[in-house]
């Protein structure tokens, strides 16, 4: 069993009959209030927001300071993503936080709210993350009064406000079925998402769907450095897709943000089937129709790392998947003894794969001792892991 809380940071203005009652709060200041108790006194790691405000910039002090409790502490935050929609760039704040998951309201699935605040930022970061249901949504009412008898104990309300907490929910239904990573959970839903495989200004990365994502709890975590990737081995049934996830970092008021890269390749031949390289985006997306093995590539996009040595991520994939390195080729060649002056000699080469990947098109150099003649070069073809060539 868990503890659902409800932490109140607003506040009464007014009591009386001039002046009708109504609530407020100090924006930020009463939320990351909230945040500092519920971190520091209680196990809460997942939250729904949904508040925000209108903003023409990328980023602010909440956003960020958001973003600061979610990188720091290990949380998920569903945030709406407001109702000012159909214009794009409409997206409030704190929505627009990297590390958030912002939420678009659908009225069925398919078909978006036109109040729906979209995309993407201004800085033209892909947010909303997600599409769940917020049209007509019945839920407590905040005026009910059990000792009176009013009826109206539930209402139906519209808006971003109660898109957000479906995805809370989802969340821990996630995570209660055993994935202990916050990014991963994250990565899970949106890689489960209905959806054409490609972020949409209105519905993000798509709609919800936890039988997918619940019938598809493939995922990882990992580090990667400059120049040092990870892949991972799967098998594509016709339909793959695979999304990587990473934080943005603060220290002090510096934020520190880094560029990953995810490549999706066929296993036997190397040859690319997509990739996802956008600059300032930290929700990387690739799927495929090919049917075979695939290997996915995470890495660092550049030579370097703000603030770092490695960046922590997370990815899920829509079919199991495992840990793979490199190709890694041996060869040695048998060289008759004595070989006579002038006369013709067979050349006996094997080339071996000890990785844990095939290896395309082997090519082996060959060079002769001076005075003799003969190929320069070897070919062995596709070498599979673990096997010899020739056999």
């Amino acid at each position: 069993m868990g503890t659902l809380y409800n932490l109140k940071i607003g506040y009464l203005l007014s009591t009386s009959d001039d002046c009708p009652p109504f609530g407020a709060e100090s924006d930020p200041r009463d939320v990351l209030a909230a945040l500092d108790w519920a971190v520091s006194t209680t196990p809460l790691r997942i939250f729904n927001y949904s508040y925000g405000s209108d903003t023409d910039s990328d980023d602010d002090d909440f956003t960020q300071s958001i973003d600061r409790y979610i990188d720091n502490y290990g949380l998920t935050i569903a945030i709406s993503a407001g109702n000012s929609g159909p214009d794009p760039n409409s997206v409030g704040s704190p929505g627009i936080a990297y590390n958030s998951i912002t939420v678009a309201n659908w009225v069925s699935r398919g078909v978006i709210n036109d109040s729906s605040s979209q995309g993407p930022t201004y800085g033209g970061r892909d947010k909303p993350d997600l599409a769940a249901p917020g049209t007509s949504i019945y839920s407590t009412a905040y005026d009910w009064d059990s000792q009176s008898g009013t009826a109206n104990d539930f209402v139906s309300y519209t808006g971003t406000s109660m898109a957000a907490p479906h995805i809370a929910g989802a969340v821990a239904l996630v995570e209660s079925a055993g994935v202990t990573s916050p990014l991963a959970v994250k990565a899970i839903l949106i890689n489960a998402a209905d959806g054409s495989g490609a972020w949409q200004s209105d519905a993000g990365w798509g709609y919800t769907n936890l039988n997918t994502a619940l019938g598809q709890l493939n995922w990882a975590t990992g580090s990667v450095a400059p120049g040092y990737g990870q892949l991972y081995k799967a098998t594509s049934a016709g339909t793959f897709r695979a999304t990587v996830t990473w934080n943005r970092h603060l220290t002090g008021g510096t934020s520190y943000f880094n560029n990953l890269a995810i490549h999706l390749l066929r296993a036997d031949t190397g040859a690319e089937l997509a990739h996802s390289t956008a600059s300032g985006q930290n929700v990387q997306q690739v799927s495929t129709a090919y049917s075979g093995d695939v290997v996915v590539s995470v890495g660092v996009s550049g030579s370097s790392l703000n603030g770092a040595v490695s960046e922590p991520y997370a990815i899920a994939f829509s079919a199991p998947a495992a840990l793979a390195t490199l190709p890694t080729i041996s060869a040695s060649c048998n060289l008759p003894s004595p070989v006579m002056s002038g006369q013709p000699f067979n050349l006996t080469c094997t080339a071996s794969n000890s990785g844990g990947l095939t290896a395309p098109a082997v090519v082996g150099n060959l060079t002769l001792p001076t005075g003799f003649t003969g190929p320069s070069q070897l070919w062995f073809g596709n070498l599979p892991a673990g096997a010899s060539s020739p056999p």
